[in-house]
């Protein structure tokens, strides 16, 4: 009877305390973000451009150091030493600017990269507490072994998690509604988020709660929208389910039209 009161004890945290544990690919959800994508643009351009300052200073101070070595035996003692001590400038000032330019890329690199970071983070730990996660384990940080048994992979998650579609919703007593809707749809629409619409631009006019219940239109409007949204919500998991991938997300391209 002891032996089998000791299991019981044994036992309960087991089955009483059931522990979901998940893992992510990070890198892989960072990659197909649409902000990751832009960012990582900006850098490699910045990047590109700081490699081409150096080379012209690189160059220039190549062609000098090669007119030195070709007029050398012309020049006066006086005219050697300002060359050389020129020259030893230059190479000092292009030691410098290239560990400035490491420096001022590792700056941009980490302003554009952790608002990115922070939201994938803010991303993970939604889904963890919509889930009833207990460990959600980045796999692309060095874990030897996860098992699929017992730990889920949630990366698909994640990532609805960020390509959640949204809708903007504005209140206001007399005007300025449509201004203000506009300018939040344009987030939505260069973030690759689904937009979900209703029957009329989604707005309500009203000072306070009970002036808005009285626009019957407006409250109509929000109706059909809240409806519209469990549809897509529904979707998006079904989607999800079947295996359906988020569409690719290419690397932004800019055209100017004024050259």
């Amino acid at each position: 009877m002891k032996k089998l009161i000791l299991m019981l004890m044994l036992c309960m945290p087991l089955a009483t305390f059931a522990q979901k544990f998940g893992h992510v690919n990070a890198q892989d959800i960072m990659q197909s973000m649409p902000e990751f994508i832009k960012a990582r643009g900006e850098v490699e351009a910045a990047a590109k451009q700081y490699d081409n300052d150096l080379k012209a200073m690189q160059d220039e101070l190549q062609r000098k150091a090669q007119d030195y070595d070709k007029n050398a035996s012309t020049m006066n003692e006086t005219k050697k030493k300002e060359t050389e001590e020129s020259l030893q400038q230059m190479y000092q000032k292009i030691q410098q600017t290239a560990q400035d330019n490491q420096q001022a890329l590792a700056k941009l690199q980490q302003e554009k990269i952790s608002p990115i970071t922070n939201k994938l983070v803010e991303a993970i730990k939604a889904v963890g507490k919509t889930g009833g996660y207990v460990y959600i384990m980045d796999i692309t940080s060095g874990i030897p072994y996860i098992s699929e048994t017992l730990s889920k992979d949630v990366t698909a998650e994640v990532k609805a998690q960020l390509n959640k579609p949204a809708a903007a919703i504005v209140s206001c007593r007399r005007g300025g509604a449509q201004g203000a809707f506009e300018d939040m749809n344009r987030y939505f629409t260069i973030a690759c988020m689904p937009v979900v619409s209703s029957k009329y631009w989604n707005e309500v006019h009203g000072n306070t709660p009970e002036e808005v219940k009285q626009d019957l239109e407006g409250m109509q409007t929000m109706r059909q929208l809240a409806r519209n949204m469990a549809w897509m919500l529904k979707c998006i998991e079904a989607g999800r389910n079947a295996g359906v991938q988020l569409p690719e997300h290419e690397t932004p391209v800019k055209t100017n039209f004024i050259r």
